[in-house]
């Protein structure tokens, strides 16, 4: 799985989705994201839309072709999931 992240492959993904089916996802890897002790793989589907599949529920990885990396103003993760993952912070919080 991280060989194909560092070296821009994409993969085919034998999933456990949260219904508890299995799937085959093919996709290109973009990022690993850490949430409450869990750790996603971010990918890219076909079609553009990402999804985080739970990295724990991923049973088999198959590198298959090389894909480009998109440019940051095309994927920025820190972008991407600013409202969606991490610690929220009012200014009534910070003392502001």
């Amino acid at each position: 799985m991280l060989e194909a992240l560092l070296k821009e492959r994409r993969v085919r993904i034998k999933y456990e989705n949260f219904e508890g089916a299995a799937e085959v996802v093919r996709a290109e890897p973009l990022s690993l994201l850490l949430h409450h002790h869990r750790l996603y793989l971010v990918v890219r589907m076909q079609g553009g839309r990402l999804r985080p599949l739970r990295f724990a529920r991923i049973s088999q990885v198959e590198a298959l072709e090389k894909f480009v990396y998109p440019a940051e103003v095309d994927y920025s993760p820190e972008a991407v999931f600013r409202d969606s993952y991490g610690v929220f912070l009012t200014r009534e919080d910070l003392g502001r």
